[in-house]
């Protein structure tokens, strides 16, 4: 649910934002339910062009972009970015990728979620059909090649990587017949590339809802954020060449060198 990613911004810095950090904050919640009790959602596919149609829409892609994304979230981020480099260099979708400096990710089920092994078990019960949203989360060939696209990406420069991971099993709203389970386990959670931490004393709902300032969850995150942004700004990070020329494209269609010193963080959440 959106309201996981709250403590990340109201715990300070990021509301109101201090120079130098991003001067634009979108927050994009997502329905992720595991069956048909919990209402309907959308495929991950789907659920990246969506996410792709609404951030071209507010403007996204004009300037270097940071996400931050919790849970499933941190999968349409992926979707979306493959979906945009499927698309015309030249184009609003096509200069979101190019344009995209970093992500975070907070417990994303990289290679699948045992969430998914419950949704397909629990379809035998009445109104428990699969969701559409968990299609995608069992260990396929799909998630390994979202994964492959954003290693590469990273290898070469263009996107830094921050991963968290829980610690914590956690109990299952509306199922406390089942225990509790640790939801997305270190195996999935860490991409296999980028920095990583692991925040042994959080479960799943709240890996991204940091106690204070000092809180791995919270600091990381805004040391990784402020590192990022000072690599758009001097153009220092070793990817800028390979991404240079769709860069500069977008800072020209922002208004010139002024677009380099700025730019947009995008929180996205599964409920």
């Amino acid at each position: 649910h959106i309201n996981n990613l709250q403590p990340l911004l109201y715990h300070s810095l990021l509301l109101p934002l201090p120079p130098p950090l991003p001067s634009l904050l979108l927050l994009m919640p997502l329905q992720a339910p595991v069956t048909g009790w919990e209402g309907e959602s959308l495929s991950l596919p789907d659920s990246g062009r969506l996410l792709l149609d609404k951030l071209v829409a507010a403007g996204v892609g004009q300037r270097p972009v940071v996400f931050v994304a919790h849970s499933m979230g941190g999968l349409v981020v992926k979707e979306m970015l493959s979906q945009s480099l499927e698309e015309p260099p030249s184009s609003s979708k096509g200069r979101l990728a190019s344009a995209t400096k970093a992500v975070a990710f907070y417990s994303t089920p990289h290679f699948g979620s045992s969430m998914a092994a419950l949704g397909w078990k629990l379809r035998h019960l009445p109104g428990a059909s699969p969701a559409p949203s968990i299609h995608h989360l069992s260990p396929g060939p799909h998630l390994a090649a979202l994964n492959a696209r954003l290693a590469l990406l990273h290898e070469s420069g263009r996107v830094q990587v921050l991963s968290f991971t829980e610690g914590l099993a956690t109990s299952l709203a509306g199922l406390g017949f089942l225990p509790k389970i640790l939801i997305v386990p270190y195996e999935s959670a860490y991409p296999g590339f980028g920095e990583v931490h692991v925040l042994a004393d959080r479960d799943h709902i709240d890996v991204c809802k940091p106690e204070g300032k000092g809180a791995p969850a919270y600091s990381k995150l805004l040391e990784f954020i402020t590192a990022n942004m000072a690599n758009s700004i001097t153009g220092s990070s070793s990817g800028e060449a390979a991404a240079g020329e769709s860069r500069q494209a977008a800072a020209a269609a922002c208004g010139g060198a002024a677009a380099a010193t700025a730019e947009d963080l995008v929180m996205v959440s599964s409920a």
